[in-house]
């Protein structure tokens, strides 16, 4: 969903991905929109019929009991680096549990498994501070960092942010939420790899770890 004309243009290349990938997207203006969420305000959205939310940690437990059956080729570290996500969030997601969560959008985290807001790995830091791709990737998105950074940190910010799609949304309807940790393959240039990245001849589908939000806010 998109809030003002720069996101738009980030929904169209959304929408040419989708594409790509073999779903059935639909483009929605902002009228469209209202009438399908009328309690959401924005230019426009994207909507995908096959979209659902799902178990993660039943995803999860069986990917433990899958992976170690197979050979997974990896992603060769010449062309690019994993780097750690802490995410937080902008959109609504009714979940499993009957309850909605405001995500996703991410900060940099210190530690692979950093689920704790506090939580470091010193060898995982030195690696990102010796990588180029990653002073690329701050050069390129400087401002944006500052901000998911600060919004991560300060309620009422983040809830101005939220209250740009969803106007009725008060103080009172966030709360913590427990974190997850995504991974994001960085080129050494600083490209954002939103898909897979491998040099060898693919032999089996490669399998994705769901993400979920590291300190989101979820609504009452």
């Amino acid at each position: 969903m998109a809030t003002h004309d720069l996101e738009l243009e980030r929904l169209g290349a959304l929408f040419a991905r989708c594409v790509k990938n073999g779903l059935d997207p639909e483009r929605l203006d902002g009228r469209q929109l209202s009438e399908r969420e009328p309690r959401i305000i924005g230019k426009g959205a994207i909507f995908v019929q096959s979209s659902s939310i799902t178990d993660y940690p039943a995803i999860a437990r069986t990917m433990v009991k899958e992976i170690p059956r197979t050979k997974s080729s990896s992603t060769s570290s010449t062309r690019c680096r994993i780097r750690s996500c802490r995410s937080w969030a902008y959109n609504l997601t009714p979940m499993i549990g009957g309850y909605v969560t405001v995500g996703p959008n991410a900060v940099l985290a210190m530690a692979r498994e950093g689920y704790r807001r506090g939580a470091v790995d010193l060898k995982e830091v030195a690696g990102l501070l010796a990588f180029p791709g990653f002073w690329r990737v701050m050069r390129n998105h400087a401002g944006s960092a500052v901000t998911e950074l600060k919004n991560s940190l300060w309620r009422r910010g983040y809830l101005a942010e939220c209250r740009k799609f969803c106007p009725e949304l008060t103080l009172d309807d966030l709360s913590s939420h427990p974190a997850g940790v995504r991974a994001q393959a960085v080129l050494r240039d600083g490209t954002l790899v939103h898909d897979f990245a491998t040099d060898a001849p693919r032999r089996r589908p490669p399998r994705r770890r769901p993400s979920r939000s590291r300190l989101t806010w979820s609504t009452r």
